[in-house]
């Protein structure tokens, strides 16, 4: 294993240890909170396609799932009742990008 994917690694660790922290519900690289109406704030960590043997390259999406929405995507695509929602199921959606660097959204290691 490179450096690069061991740091990736304890990111992912961390990232993870502190959400669970925080009420989210961890799924591999996807994070959920719900509030008792079944709203859900979604946190994923999506690889990206750009990354090189020696580095990893990933992006955070952040999305905001309405329940009422969420029940009428999944009725619509004949998707099953327990299937759980990824950021592109939100309503509202964005990416969140490393310190400093405005208008970079790929986080590099």
């Amino acid at each position: 294993m490179t450096a690069a994917k061991a740091s990736y690694r304890r990111f992912l660790k961390q990232l993870t240890e502190y959400l669970i922290g925080h009420s989210f519900a961890a799924d591999r690289r996807t994070f959920r909170c719900a509030n008792e109406h079944g709203d859900m704030v979604v946190v994923e960590v999506q690889i990206s396609s750009s990354s090189l043997p020696g580095g990893v390259e990933f992006y955070v999406n952040l999305a905001l799932v309405l329940a009422p929405r969420w029940q009428w995507d999944r009725k619509r695509l004949n998707l099953p009742e327990d299937r759980e929602p990824t950021s592109s199921a939100g309503l509202w959606w964005d990416r969140v990008g490393p310190p400093g660097q405005r208008g970079i959204w790929r986080w590099k290691i």
